[in-house]
This record gives C-alpha cells, sequence and structure tokens, in this order.
C-alpha cells in the first residue's frame, strides 16, 4: 500500500449483521446494520515521513445490498469525529483541534450512497456523497464483499486529500 502525504487513505472494513436474522447465503440480498464493535473505519498517511495508522472508534450504518441486482443497493455510513484515534492521547486531542477533525463544529462524517454498480473487476462501486467538515463532494468507493458466517464483510478505500479538506495546520500545505 502506497502512503501519500497529501493524502489520507480511509479503509473500511465493515462486518455488518443482517437485520433479518441468520443470512445463510454468501450473496443473499438484505438490509445490514453496521457492528462498529466488529468493523473497523481507519486512516492511514504520513506525518514527518512516518507511516501512521488510526482508527475511528465510533460509527453507524445501514446498507441494503443485493449483488445480483446492485443498483437496488443502498448505503449510509456516519462517523463520529471525535472517535478517532491515533493511539496516543496528546495525539488524538491534537486531531481534535479545529485545524484538523473540528468534531465540535462538524460532528460527523458520512457516506450517503446515490447508487451501487458492478464493476468490470468482479467487485462493486458505491457512488454517493461524502461528507467531511461541512464539505460535501460525490465519491465513487470501490469495494468487495464476502460472507463470514452470519454476517457480511464490506471492504474498500476511499482516499481523500488533505488540503481538499482543510486538515490539518494550514503552513503544511506547501508541502501537500
Amino acid at each position: 500500500m502506497r502512503y501519500y502525504p497529501a493524502s489520507m487513505l480511509y479503509g473500511l472494513r465493515l462486518l455488518v449483521l443482517s437485520t433479518a436474522g441468520m443470512i445463510t447465503l454468501a450473496y443473499a440480498a438484505g438490509l445490514w446494520t453496521v457492528s462498529a464493535d466488529d468493523s473497523e473505519i481507519s486512516a492511514r498517511f504520513k506525518q514527518m515521513g512516518v507511516p501512521v495508522s488510526a482508527s475511528f472508534d465510533r460509527f453507524e450504518g445501514h446498507i441494503q445490498f443485493d449483488p445480483a441486482a446492485p443498483q437496488n443497493s443502498s448505503a449510509r455510513i456516519t462517523v463520529d469525529t471525535a472517535s478517532f484515534d491515533i493511539g496516543d492521547e496528546d495525539s488524538s486531542a491534537e486531531v481534535r483541534n479545529p485545524e484538523w477533525r473540528a468534531p465540535e463544529q462538524y460532528p460527523q462524517a458520512s457516506f450517503v450512497s446515490t447508487s451501487v454498480s458492478a464493476d468490470a473487476q468482479g467487485g462493486f462501486i458505491a457512488h454517493g456523497d461524502f461528507t467531511l467538515k461541512g464539505r460535501t463532494e460525490a465519491r465513487d468507493i470501490r469495494f468487495s464483499t464476502e460472507a463470514d458466517g452470519d454476517a457480511q464483510v464490506f471492504e474498500g478505500p476511499l482516499t481523500l486529500s488533505r488540503k481538499a479538506y482543510s486538515i490539518g495546520d494550514p503552513d503544511w500545505n506547501e508541502v501537500l
């Protein structure tokens, strides 16, 4: 995996549980509820040339997914921006400042799909609106999915520009 100083790669590994009970087919259509206890939304980036990985501890979502008819699928994921945990309290406190995540002013980030389609590699693409720090952009998230017992795993990356979303100290924008 590559790390870019001007971007953050958000990895989404969502383990979702069916609201309808036990799923017996690997690709059963259904409404899925994101389980934050068993899922991960993480960010990978470089800080002063050093790769850093951190995660969000609180998020929720619902995914309506039908692999046989992806056009009938949808997703809504909401992330509590104050729950970003770098693993060090001082660093985690720093990224809660206004120039970074600004969770007091922008308590949530979200992705809401507008459509879902199959891609040529056997995966899927969720087309939708991503909102962070008050800015909403149309974004595509390529993802794969597989059954995991009575749950379904959805996994895919979303690369963001720190500069585009005003994440970080503006004094560093020249190097982004």
